[in-house]
């Protein structure tokens, strides 16, 4: 299982954020399974897909002519984070953060669940799945769920994990 996080760098005074406040600002961008073969491997991965979004939103104009209303399982799939929001925007001179990304086991993390099937399959990692037992074995936000005691991210990190950092840059329309 590949788990990505995203979380500030540093805080409103330029300091580094310590691994044990920066666990509290981390948010998941994605869960799914992958099958990692022997030697590197390149994992690409579509916002649109993430274990957390929610594409199928309804503009102001559809909500007020009440189409779709007779569709419950409809409303229900209404939670999620929109997939356009996933990632920040930044700041115009630039905005660092630090992408968390770590592989689990599936087999030993995944909760097989025999009950009803499910129809609706967006944002599971936050909003759980209809009817069924929540798909991951692990706690949410897992691992920033519970105390770190290293002082940074580096620091903190196991072989099965990795950190980069990128710059968010908000490049706004051009004023006339």
């Amino acid at each position: 299982r590949v788990r990505i996080f995203l979380g500030p760098k540093y805080d409103h005074l330029s300091n580094e954020i310590r691994i044990s406040d920066l666990r509290r600002l981390m948010i998941e961008l994605d869960t799914f399974e992958f099958e990692l073969q022997p030697g590197e491997n390149v994992i690409e991965r579509r916002s649109i897909d993430s274990s957390v979004t929610v594409s199928k939103q309804k503009d102001l104009k559809t909500l007020l002519t009440g189409e779709g209303a007779n569709e419950f399982r409809d409303e229900y799939c209404s939670c999620g984070w929109p997939d356009h929001l996933l990632i920040p925007k930044g700041k115009d001179y630039g905005m660092v953060f630090s992408v968390f990304v770590m592989i689990t086991d599936y087999f030993l993390d995944t909760v097989y669940d025999h009950g009803k099937d499910g129809s609706c399959s967006d944002a599971v990692s936050y909003c759980g799945a209809k009817d069924q037992l929540f798909p991951d074995k692990r706690a949410m936000g897992f691992p920033f769920d519970r105390d770190i005691r290293e002082y940074s991210l580096q620091e903190w990190l196991l072989p099965n994990m990795g950190v980069q950092d990128v710059k968010i840059k908000h490049v706004g329309l051009a004023e006339k």
